[in-house]
Formats: structure tokens, sequence, C-alpha cells
């Protein structure tokens, strides 16, 4: 069979890379912000439910919001994820493709 010769021009690769390597930084930059506001909403809620027990005010306090915000917190984590390595997948085949 006949060989295939892929040739890319030095432009186009570095212009590619540039766009992989903020690709990366960006949702790298996203995830640790979901991360940091995930475990700041978890001390608040230690925090106030700590003031409620403390004022002996536990029956208003709704002990499930924690979790809820953790499927939140997951929720969005898993989605940058999985959009993010959509992006580098659809990015490599079109520039194979090329």
């Amino acid at each position: 069979m006949g060989q295939f010769l892929i040739s890319f021009s030095l432009e186009d690769t570095a212009i590619f890379f540039t766009y992989i390597f903020t690709l990366l930084a960006v949702n790298t930059l996203i995830l640790l912000t979901f991360k940091n506001s995930r475990d700041l909403r978890h001390k608040l809620h230690q925090r106030q439910e700590s003031l409620y027990t403390d004022l002996q005010l536990e029956r208003y306090f709704d002990k499930s919001a924690i979790e809820n915000y953790r499927k939140r917190y997951s929720f969005w984590f898993t989605l940058d994820i999985v959009l993010g390595g959509m992006v580098l997948i659809v990015a490599f085949i079109l520039k194979s493709s090329q």
C-alpha cells in the first residue's frame, strides 16, 4: 500500500500546542477554583452548624445542605473534566486529519 506523509508547518504546530497549553491551563484554574470554593463552603457550613448548636437552634439547621453542595460541586468538576477531554480529543483528531 502507499505511505502517508503528513507534514505540518511549524507555525500550525506552534499554534496548535499553544491552544492545547491554554486549554489545559484554563481547565486547571477552573478545577482549582471549584476545589477551593467547595472547601470554603464546607468550612462555612461547619461554622454555621457550630453556631446553631451553640445557640441551641439545631432544629432549624438543615444538615442535608452540605450533601447538596457536595453533589453540585462534583457535577461541575466532572463536567469540566469531560468537556475539556472532549475538546482535546477533537483538537487532536482535527490536527491529525490535516
